[in-house]
């Protein structure tokens, strides 16, 4: 399964989203003084959100390009998006594992 793993797209994906979450820490930034590391931080965060809807959006996106920019408006939105995808990704766990939902 590894083997067919794309790790240059990956990489790409990855990259789009850190951006998309640096501008919006940029964006931000005239609200708020921050520190180098709250940027980095952020970027962190928006390339893990990046990759999560990347993966999740290959097999409807047919096209690479439009991938790379579903991939840094996750980056944007990074927190948001996985605020969203919590609750059913959580749903999704319960199943397999058959765990009550929790209310």
């Amino acid at each position: 399964m590894m083997a067919n793993f794309d790790w240059p797209l990956l990489a790409i994906i990855a990259l789009f989203a850190f951006v998309g979450g640096i501008v919006r820490e940029l964006k931000s930034a005239a609200i708020k003084k921050k520190e180098l590391l709250d940027y980095f931080v952020e970027g962190i965060v928006s390339a893990f959100t990046g990759i999560v809807v990347a993966s999740l959006m290959m097999d409807y996106v047919g096209e690479t390009h439009l991938l790379f920019g579903v991939a840094g408006l996750a980056g944007y939105f990074g927190p948001v998006v996985l605020d969203l995808l919590k609750d059913p990704m959580m749903a999704f766990i319960g199943r397999f594992t058959g765990a009550p939902p929790k209310a």
